[in-house]
């Protein structure tokens, strides 16, 4: 899967500015890496239908991908509506597609977010 590597910078450049320590601290590298479903979204709020899961994806997502069950699609609108309601939950942003591949990347990531390191490399 081709993943828009802009993309995933800006979502993660526009989550920086707002995300909290105490939420950065609430990831589990270990659960991603050995494949856990819930987003990373979830991971950093403790509950995919909070308020404050909401306002980070509103206010950080660039692009959504769909699981239709068959595989992660782009979707053609950024934001689908009621994206927050089953079955639309299952919709991923184009930062939790790129980390599902990309195990090796999530400490940088959260490095970069936590502000110890100034470059984002993907």
């Amino acid at each position: 899967m081709e993943i828009d590597l802009k993309k995933v910078r800006k979502e993660i450049r526009k989550l920086k500015k707002i995300v909290t320590p105490e939420e950065l601290n609430k990831v589990d590298v270990n659960q991603i890496e050995n494949g856990d479903l819930r987003g990373f979204y979830t991971q950093l709020t403790g509950h995919f239908f909070s308020d404050r899961a909401y306002d980070l994806i509103v206010d950080t997502a660039t692009l959504f991908y769909q699981d239709n069950g068959l595989g992660l699609t782009p979707r053609n609108k950024i934001i689908p509506p009621n994206f927050m309601t089953y079955p639309n939950a299952r919709n991923f942003t184009v930062l939790e597609v790129y980390i599902t591949y990309n195990h090796d990347k999530i400490n940088h990531i959260l490095k970069f977010l936590k502000s110890e390191i100034k470059q984002l490399n993907l």
